[in-house]
């Protein structure tokens, strides 16, 4: 049986949700490891369940990434080709019940600013901040651990990390292009980030919306707790 075979098995098996997993090589073998799909959307999303990499035993490499795509073509989305680009592994794409596939390999695809779809994680309101910190001002932000979905539990990252990222928060100072606002949007901490590009205009990522750049007012100054510039700013 092909890889592919059995990656349309495995996407049979968990429709209408998304199936996902791993790519494997021995030499000349290859093989999947399945992984369960932790996404709290799992029939427009994956998000794979990390255990499935403690599954690759010595001498074994991993050499992909697969899921499917239920009722959909196997094109990749916005949000496959920006993870495609992050993980730098061929990605591969089935389609089920159509039976398609696709395969797609890092290129150095950039997602536009303005209109990509929320996928936590992938694509949302830290992302949009890390991608316009590298992109304009080539510094690059790391990546932390915040679980599958954001909620109460997972904390109030963005207050407990600025500092050590080389942020600093700003009192009653004017904004300048650049600058990150942290909000507090129906949470008891800082949920959400924009960043402020001028002309009265910020730029972000919503839970649940498509990125957008929007008048600095209204509800997102109503809901602004921090006032951030970073160090090389100044």
């Amino acid at each position: 049986m092909s890889i592919i075979t059995e990656m349309l098995q495995h996407a049979a098996e968990t429709f209408p949700n998304e199936a996902c997993g791993l790519v494997v090589t021995q030499g000349k073998k290859f093989r999947l490891i399945r992984a369960a799909n932790l996404s709290p959307e799992p029939k427009v999303s994956f998000d794979l369940d990390p255990n499935a990499w403690l599954e690759v035993p010595d001498g074994e490499q991993v050499i992909g990434i697969y899921h499917s795509h239920p009722n959909g073509t196997p094109e990749p989305s916005m949000a496959d080709l920006a993870a495609c680009e992050a993980s730098q592994l061929p990605w591969h794409i089935v389609s089920y019940p159509g039976g398609g596939y696709q395969l797609t390999q890092p290129s150095g695809y950039q997602a536009p600013y303005l209109e990509r779809p929320y996928v936590y994680g992938v694509m949302d309101c830290y992302t949009m901040v890390q991608d316009w910190y590298s992109r304009e001002y080539g510094i690059c932000l790391p990546n932390f651990e915040r679980g599958h979905v954001f909620d109460e539990r997972g904390g109030d990252l963005y207050e407990k990390n600025f500092e050590a990222n080389g942020f600093v928060r700003l009192i009653d100072a004017p904004l300048q292009i650049g600058d990150v606002l942290l909000m507090r949007v129906l949470f008891s901490h800082s949920n959400h980030s924009a960043i402020f590009v001028g002309g009265g205009m910020i730029l972000h990522h919503a839970g649940g919306r498509l990125s957008s750049k929007d008048v600095y007012g209204g509800m997102w100054e109503k809901h602004t707790t921090h006032h951030l510039r970073h160090k090389s700013k100044f």
